[in-house]
């Protein structure tokens, strides 16, 4: 893929899906990051899902896809109607500089995306469900580098990670001035 830059931003790509009850299909092309542990991560993450889901347990996971094409790119399932926490806590405080230690900013967030009070009491489940099987799920993965720029979440209150890049022991690390697993 000569045409990317390493240094470029990700690719936004919107498919056409022919099936206009499916709607598009939503990607992001990406140069420069190793996604192939984002995608075992994701894919046991789903395998997770399905084996809670079998035994009567629902924790709103969001396995989103991710397929690695070569050690150093890839395709990112677009989850739509999400926000990083981060942006979130940004978008409600008065300064970056405090905008993590902002008190209420994720629920004011939620509660501008659910204004009815049913709408709100879903989201409010819908997140505490997915806080719950991600809880699980990451401790029983290993996944490190857990920060707010690392965790999402969607209008119907849907928390889920991203960025997998560092599980089971395997962390990327910087010498010489390279990110190097």
């Amino acid at each position: 893929c000569r045409f990317m830059d390493s240094k470029m931003k990700p690719l936004w790509m919107v498919f056409e899906n022919p099936d206009p009850k499916a709607g598009d299909i939503y990607l992001i092309f990406k140069k420069g990051d190793d996604l192939r542990q984002d995608m075992l991560t994701l894919q046991t993450i789903k395998i997770m899902d399905a084996l809670w889901k079998a035994a009567g347990y629902d924790f709103r996971m969001t396995p989103y896809g991710v397929v690695a094409v070569d050690d150093r790119m890839g395709l990112i399932e677009v989850v739509l109607n999400s926000q990083t926490i981060a942006n979130i806590q940004k978008e409600k405080a008065s300064s970056a500089l405090v905008a993590s230690f902002k008190r209420g900013s994720l629920y004011s967030w939620i509660k501008e995306h659910n204004p009815t009070e049913e709408a709100l009491d879903r989201a409010i489940e819908e997140f505490t469900m997915s806080c719950v099987g991600y809880c699980v799920a990451t401790y029983i993965l290993g996944v490190a580098d857990r920060h707010n720029d690392n965790l999402m979440i969607a209008k119907n209150g849907q928390l889920f990670h991203i960025d997998f890049g560092h599980i089971l022991g395997r962390f990327k690390v910087w010498i010489g001035g390279k990110l190097v697993p």
